[in-house]
């Protein structure tokens, strides 16, 4: 186990710098599981000996500083754990707001889902804003009678403080007329963090593998893409614009579909 030295001793506070060595009561993985673990007195009058609470700290050779009321603060690493529990908290709020996007769609209610998109969202014909954005989702909505999406895979990358990238894997069907048409995309997502401290997206551009009725095999279809009456999407583009799907074939440009 680590064992602490202490380095300085006041009325009011300790610090205590950890070393990192390791118990041969431990087995040697048990051993490095605890590595970076310190029993710390609640007080400073408290033999650190004593066998106390257990703190688990970031790193050796950390500094605890043990306040009059037994409070332990590790120094210098304030900052780096606030920095992690935000990239947790975000990644976590990024993942939930591609799940209500699925959510609010599927249910028609295009004020949740508006309100998933940047206070200044550009709408696809030019305006700005949510209640655009409503409205243009209402409009693009009004030919599908039920819609269901599933949510798959999901790699986020933040790129800033308030900046993050992501790529969401789903499985949109849609009721056209007789038909059902199941069409696998990839999102290519942008996401913003605004003044409120929450996570919307920027703007999300989807790119199929494929559309077909759920009927027919999508190789039995002209270019892989068979939806009728859809004005935004035209044509499958995935995989074949991917790079390194090319190269793994030796080809230099994306081959024709179908």
């Amino acid at each position: 186990m680590v064992i602490p030295e202490v380095s300085r001793l006041t009325t009011s506070c300790a610090v205590i710098r950890l070393s990192a060595i390791c118990s041969s009561r431990f087995s040697p993985h048990r051993s490095k599981r605890l590595v970076g673990t310190i029993a710390v007195a609640a007080r400073p009058s408290t033999s650190v000996a004593a066998g106390v609470p257990l703190i688990r700290c970031c790193q050796p050779n950390a500094c605890l500083r043990i306040g009059p009321r037994g409070r332990v603060v590790q120094e210098g690493l304030v900052t780096d754990l606030a920095a992690r529990i935000d990239r947790l908290e975000s990644v976590e709020q990024i993942r939930q707001l591609v799940s209500r996007y699925a959510l609010a769609l599927d249910s028609r209610d295009v004020t949740a889902l508006a309100a998933l998109f940047a206070s200044d969202v550009r709408v696809g014909d030019g305006r700005v804003g949510r209640a655009a954005l409503a409205e243009w989702f209402d409009g693009i909505l009004r030919p599908y009678r039920v819609t269901f999406h599933i949510v798959g895979n999901h790699v986020i990358d933040l790129t800033g403080p308030d900046s993050a990238d992501g790529l969401v894997y789903c499985r949109p069907e849609h009721e056209v007329g007789d038909q059902w048409i199941v069409m696998p995309v990839i999102y290519h997502d942008r996401y913003v963090r605004e003044a409120d401290g929450r996570w919307y997206f920027r703007s999300r551009k989807p790119k199929p593998f494929y559309a077909a009725d759920i009927r027919e095999s999508p190789l039995r279809v002209p270019g892989r893409f068979h939806f009728p009456d859809n004005p935004y999407l035209t044509g499958s583009s995935l995989p074949e614009s991917w790079p390194s799907w090319r190269r793994f074939w030796g080809e230099s440009d994306p081959p024709a579909v179908g």
